[in-house]
Protein backbone atom coordinates (compact mmCIF):
# COMPACT_ATOMS: atom_id res chain seq x y z
CA UNK A 1 0.00 0.00 0.00
CA UNK A 2 1.36 3.42 -0.95
CA UNK A 3 1.20 6.44 1.33
CA UNK A 4 -0.74 9.44 -0.02
CA UNK A 5 2.50 11.33 -0.67
CA UNK A 6 3.90 8.45 -2.70
CA UNK A 7 0.70 8.24 -4.78
CA UNK A 8 0.84 11.98 -5.41
CA UNK A 9 4.46 11.67 -6.52
CA UNK A 10 3.63 8.74 -8.82
CA UNK A 11 0.70 10.58 -10.39
CA UNK A 12 2.79 13.75 -10.77
CA UNK A 13 5.53 11.77 -12.49
CA UNK A 14 2.98 10.12 -14.76
CA UNK A 15 1.47 13.49 -15.71
CA UNK A 16 4.95 14.94 -16.24
CA UNK A 17 5.80 12.14 -18.68
CA UNK A 18 3.10 13.47 -21.03
CA UNK A 19 4.20 17.13 -20.96
CA UNK A 20 4.62 18.61 -24.45
CA UNK A 21 3.37 15.34 -25.99
CA UNK A 22 -0.25 14.85 -24.90
CA UNK A 23 -3.28 16.71 -23.61
CA UNK A 24 -4.95 14.94 -20.69
CA UNK A 25 -8.57 14.68 -19.65
CA UNK A 26 -8.02 13.75 -16.01
CA UNK A 27 -10.93 12.37 -14.02
CA UNK A 28 -10.61 12.68 -10.25
CA UNK A 29 -12.97 10.40 -8.34
CA UNK A 30 -16.02 8.59 -9.59
CA UNK A 31 -16.13 5.41 -11.62
CA UNK A 32 -13.25 4.94 -14.07
CA UNK A 33 -14.12 5.62 -17.71
CA UNK A 34 -15.25 2.71 -19.86
CA UNK A 35 -14.95 2.03 -23.55
CA UNK A 36 -12.69 3.14 -26.34
CA UNK A 37 -11.65 6.73 -26.85
CA UNK A 38 -13.57 8.67 -29.52
CA UNK A 39 -11.64 9.21 -32.79
CA UNK A 40 -11.26 12.95 -32.14
CA UNK A 41 -9.03 12.25 -29.14
CA UNK A 42 -6.08 10.91 -31.14
CA UNK A 43 -6.36 13.76 -33.66
CA UNK A 44 -5.94 16.20 -30.75
CA UNK A 45 -3.22 14.20 -28.92
CA UNK A 46 -5.72 13.73 -26.08
CA UNK A 47 -5.67 10.88 -23.56
CA UNK A 48 -7.95 10.09 -20.63
CA UNK A 49 -6.63 9.25 -17.15
CA UNK A 50 -8.44 8.44 -13.89
CA UNK A 51 -7.16 9.02 -10.34
CA UNK A 52 -8.52 8.38 -6.86
CA UNK A 53 -6.03 10.52 -4.94
CA UNK A 54 -7.26 13.08 -2.38
CA UNK A 55 -3.79 14.68 -2.16
CA UNK A 56 -3.69 15.20 -5.93
CA UNK A 57 -7.22 16.62 -5.86
CA UNK A 58 -6.20 19.14 -3.17
CA UNK A 59 -3.07 20.08 -5.10
CA UNK A 60 -5.21 20.75 -8.18
CA UNK A 61 -7.78 22.69 -6.11
CA UNK A 62 -10.52 20.12 -6.73
CA UNK A 63 -12.97 20.13 -3.84
CA UNK A 64 -15.92 18.40 -5.49
CA UNK A 65 -15.63 14.95 -6.97
CA UNK A 66 -16.01 13.52 -9.46
CA UNK A 67 -14.27 16.24 -11.44
CA UNK A 68 -12.73 16.35 -14.90
CA UNK A 69 -9.71 18.53 -15.72
CA UNK A 70 -8.32 19.33 -19.13
CA UNK A 71 -4.55 19.56 -18.81
CA UNK A 72 -2.71 21.13 -21.72
CA UNK A 73 0.53 19.96 -23.24
CA UNK A 74 2.31 22.63 -21.17
CA UNK A 75 1.04 20.94 -17.98
CA UNK A 76 -1.42 23.70 -17.07
CA UNK A 77 -5.07 23.13 -16.14
CA UNK A 78 -7.12 24.60 -19.00
CA UNK A 79 -10.65 23.76 -17.84
CA UNK A 80 -12.52 22.07 -15.00
CA UNK A 81 -15.92 20.37 -15.06
CA UNK A 82 -18.11 18.58 -12.51
CA UNK A 83 -19.44 16.39 -15.35
CA UNK A 84 -17.79 14.60 -18.25
CA UNK A 85 -17.69 17.22 -21.00
CA UNK A 86 -19.39 16.32 -24.26
CA UNK A 87 -16.93 15.65 -27.06
CA UNK A 88 -17.98 18.69 -29.18
CA UNK A 89 -17.50 21.01 -26.16
CA UNK A 90 -14.09 19.50 -25.43
CA UNK A 91 -13.00 19.66 -29.08
CA UNK A 92 -14.09 23.30 -29.46
CA UNK A 93 -12.06 24.27 -26.40
CA UNK A 94 -8.95 22.38 -27.52
CA UNK A 95 -9.24 23.61 -31.12
CA UNK A 96 -9.36 27.22 -29.89
CA UNK A 97 -6.01 26.92 -28.09
CA UNK A 98 -2.97 28.58 -29.72
CA UNK A 99 -0.85 25.41 -29.58
CA UNK A 100 -3.60 23.41 -31.28
CA UNK A 101 -3.95 26.10 -33.95
CA UNK A 102 -0.23 25.84 -34.65
CA UNK A 103 -0.45 22.03 -34.82
CA UNK A 104 -3.29 22.20 -37.34
CA UNK A 105 -1.20 24.51 -39.53
CA UNK A 106 1.81 22.16 -39.41
CA UNK A 107 0.02 18.88 -40.09
CA UNK A 108 -0.60 17.85 -43.73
Amino acid sequence: MFAAGALLLLMSLELESYRWRKRILLQLGGAPPQGALPPGYSERDLIRLHAEDPALARRLAVFEQPCWLLIGKDGGVKAKWTHLPADPELYRLIDSMPMRQAEKNLRP
